[in-house]
Protein backbone atom coordinates (compact mmCIF):
# COMPACT_ATOMS: atom_id res chain seq x y z
CA UNK A 1 0.00 0.00 0.00
CA UNK A 2 1.55 3.29 -1.03
CA UNK A 3 0.01 5.84 1.09
CA UNK A 4 1.03 9.12 -0.31
CA UNK A 5 -0.93 8.00 -3.47
CA UNK A 6 -3.64 6.61 -1.35
CA UNK A 7 -4.04 9.87 0.68
CA UNK A 8 -6.43 12.29 0.13
CA UNK A 9 -6.22 15.61 0.84
CA UNK A 10 -7.11 17.32 4.24
CA UNK A 11 -10.02 18.72 4.93
CA UNK A 12 -9.70 21.55 7.12
CA UNK A 13 -13.38 21.91 8.51
CA UNK A 14 -14.00 18.04 9.30
CA UNK A 15 -10.68 18.54 11.18
CA UNK A 16 -11.94 22.11 13.23
CA UNK A 17 -15.10 19.93 13.48
CA UNK A 18 -12.91 17.16 15.13
CA UNK A 19 -11.46 19.24 17.47
CA UNK A 20 -14.19 21.28 18.15
CA UNK A 21 -16.23 18.12 19.40
CA UNK A 22 -13.06 16.77 21.19
CA UNK A 23 -13.17 19.78 23.75
CA UNK A 24 -17.32 19.82 23.89
CA UNK A 25 -17.46 22.92 22.35
CA UNK A 26 -20.63 24.03 20.78
CA UNK A 27 -21.04 25.47 17.16
CA UNK A 28 -22.52 28.72 18.77
CA UNK A 29 -19.57 29.09 21.61
CA UNK A 30 -17.03 28.79 18.75
CA UNK A 31 -19.13 31.48 16.78
CA UNK A 32 -19.24 33.55 19.74
CA UNK A 33 -14.99 33.40 20.01
CA UNK A 34 -14.97 34.39 16.57
CA UNK A 35 -16.55 37.01 17.13
CA UNK A 36 -14.01 39.41 15.58
CA UNK A 37 -15.16 38.15 12.08
CA UNK A 38 -19.22 38.38 12.94
CA UNK A 39 -19.58 34.89 12.91
CA UNK A 40 -22.80 32.92 13.46
CA UNK A 41 -23.41 29.03 14.38
CA UNK A 42 -23.88 29.34 10.95
CA UNK A 43 -21.29 30.15 9.83
CA UNK A 44 -19.04 27.68 11.98
CA UNK A 45 -21.48 25.09 10.47
CA UNK A 46 -20.62 26.20 6.70
CA UNK A 47 -16.82 26.50 7.42
CA UNK A 48 -17.09 22.70 8.67
CA UNK A 49 -18.30 21.58 5.53
CA UNK A 50 -15.14 23.45 3.65
CA UNK A 51 -12.31 21.67 2.48
CA UNK A 52 -10.14 24.19 2.20
CA UNK A 53 -9.88 27.11 4.64
CA UNK A 54 -7.92 30.33 3.88
CA UNK A 55 -5.28 30.73 6.53
CA UNK A 56 -5.66 33.66 8.18
CA UNK A 57 -9.00 32.21 9.39
CA UNK A 58 -7.74 28.65 10.28
CA UNK A 59 -4.95 30.65 12.60
CA UNK A 60 -8.16 32.66 14.38
CA UNK A 61 -10.28 29.34 14.57
CA UNK A 62 -7.18 27.48 16.04
CA UNK A 63 -6.83 30.86 18.48
CA UNK A 64 -10.76 30.22 19.15
CA UNK A 65 -9.86 26.38 19.77
CA UNK A 66 -6.22 27.14 22.08
CA UNK A 67 -4.92 24.12 19.76
CA UNK A 68 -1.98 24.72 17.38
CA UNK A 69 -3.06 25.99 13.57
CA UNK A 70 -0.75 22.93 11.94
CA UNK A 71 -3.07 20.35 13.77
CA UNK A 72 -6.20 22.09 11.75
CA UNK A 73 -3.91 21.92 8.89
CA UNK A 74 -1.92 18.84 8.82
CA UNK A 75 -4.17 16.28 10.62
CA UNK A 76 -5.81 13.19 8.81
CA UNK A 77 -7.44 10.85 10.74
CA UNK A 78 -8.14 8.16 7.75
CA UNK A 79 -4.03 8.45 7.10
CA UNK A 80 -3.74 7.91 11.03
CA UNK A 81 -6.17 4.98 10.95
CA UNK A 82 -4.24 3.68 7.73
CA UNK A 83 -0.71 3.61 9.73
CA UNK A 84 -1.95 2.02 12.41
CA UNK A 85 -4.27 -0.62 10.38
CA UNK A 86 -0.61 -1.24 8.16
CA UNK A 87 1.36 -1.83 11.31
CA UNK A 88 -1.47 -4.47 12.85
CA UNK A 89 -1.79 -6.39 9.26
CA UNK A 90 1.79 -6.72 8.94
CA UNK A 91 3.46 -10.01 10.57
CA UNK A 92 7.31 -9.75 12.00
CA UNK A 93 10.00 -11.45 12.56
CA UNK A 94 11.73 -11.28 15.59
CA UNK A 95 13.59 -8.18 14.48
CA UNK A 96 10.78 -6.64 12.74
CA UNK A 97 8.55 -7.39 15.66
CA UNK A 98 10.68 -5.41 17.98
CA UNK A 99 10.63 -2.36 15.66
CA UNK A 100 6.50 -2.66 14.92
CA UNK A 101 6.41 -2.83 18.46
CA UNK A 102 8.54 0.38 19.01
CA UNK A 103 6.06 2.02 16.67
CA UNK A 104 3.08 0.83 18.10
CA UNK A 105 4.09 1.75 21.99
CA UNK A 106 5.51 5.36 19.82
CA UNK A 107 1.65 5.30 18.83
CA UNK A 108 0.61 4.52 21.88
CA UNK A 109 2.36 7.06 23.39
CA UNK A 110 1.28 9.92 21.18
CA UNK A 111 -2.29 8.47 21.51
CA UNK A 112 -1.67 9.49 25.79
CA UNK A 113 0.02 12.65 25.21
CA UNK A 114 -3.29 13.76 22.90
CA UNK A 115 -5.44 12.54 25.10
CA UNK A 116 -4.02 14.19 27.70
CA UNK A 117 -3.94 17.67 25.75
CA UNK A 118 -7.98 17.43 24.91
CA UNK A 119 -8.23 17.50 28.66
CA UNK A 120 -6.09 19.49 29.72
CA UNK A 121 -7.93 21.95 26.64
CA UNK A 122 -11.42 20.93 28.19
CA UNK A 123 -10.23 21.80 31.60
CA UNK A 124 -9.19 25.11 30.33
CA UNK A 125 -12.55 25.23 28.54
CA UNK A 126 -14.21 24.46 31.92
CA UNK A 127 -12.24 26.85 33.79
CA UNK A 128 -13.01 29.77 31.32
CA UNK A 129 -16.55 28.98 31.55
CA UNK A 130 -16.81 29.03 34.97
CA UNK A 131 -15.00 32.57 35.49
CA UNK A 132 -17.54 33.85 32.43
CA UNK A 133 -20.17 32.95 34.89
CA UNK A 134 -18.85 34.46 37.55
CA UNK A 135 -18.47 37.65 35.74
CA UNK A 136 -21.75 37.33 34.39
CA UNK A 137 -22.99 37.37 38.24
CA UNK A 138 -20.62 40.41 38.83
CA UNK A 139 -22.61 42.34 36.03
CA UNK A 140 -25.58 41.58 37.27
CA UNK A 141 -25.02 42.84 41.06
CA UNK A 142 -23.35 45.47 39.81
CA UNK A 143 -26.68 46.66 37.48
CA UNK A 144 -28.65 46.18 40.48
CA UNK A 145 -27.08 48.63 42.48
CA UNK A 146 -26.76 50.81 39.69
CA UNK A 147 -30.29 50.80 39.52
CA UNK A 148 -30.42 51.08 42.83
CA UNK A 149 -28.60 53.92 43.08
CA UNK A 150 -30.45 55.45 40.03
CA UNK A 151 -33.97 55.66 41.99
CA UNK A 152 -32.26 57.07 45.15
CA UNK A 153 -30.67 59.87 42.77
CA UNK A 154 -34.16 60.57 41.30
CA UNK A 155 -35.90 60.69 44.90
CA UNK A 156 -33.23 63.02 46.00
CA UNK A 157 -33.40 65.53 43.23
CA UNK A 158 -37.68 65.28 43.53
CA UNK A 159 -36.86 66.45 46.88
CA UNK A 160 -34.43 69.08 46.46
CA UNK A 161 -37.01 70.33 43.89
CA UNK A 162 -39.85 70.18 45.88
CA UNK A 163 -37.66 72.02 48.92
CA UNK A 164 -36.53 74.57 46.35
CA UNK A 165 -40.30 75.42 45.16
CA UNK A 166 -41.03 75.89 49.06
CA UNK A 167 -38.06 78.17 49.35
CA UNK A 168 -38.60 80.62 46.20
CA UNK A 169 -42.88 80.36 47.67
CA UNK A 170 -41.62 81.59 51.06
CA UNK A 171 -39.05 83.98 49.35
CA UNK A 172 -42.09 85.62 47.25
CA UNK A 173 -44.44 85.61 50.67
CA UNK A 174 -41.09 87.66 52.59
CA UNK A 175 -40.65 89.89 49.41
CA UNK A 176 -44.19 90.89 48.97
CA UNK A 177 -44.78 91.56 52.85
Amino acid sequence: MNITEDTPAIHHGRNIRMFRKTIDMKQDVLAKRLSDLGARQQDVSRLEQMEVIEDDILTLVAKALNIDVRLIKEFDADTAIRNICVVKENTFTDQSYSIGQQIVNAGERMVDVYERLVASEKEKYTILNDGNTELKKLHEELMRKYDELAKHNTRLVENNLELMNKLQTLLEKISTK
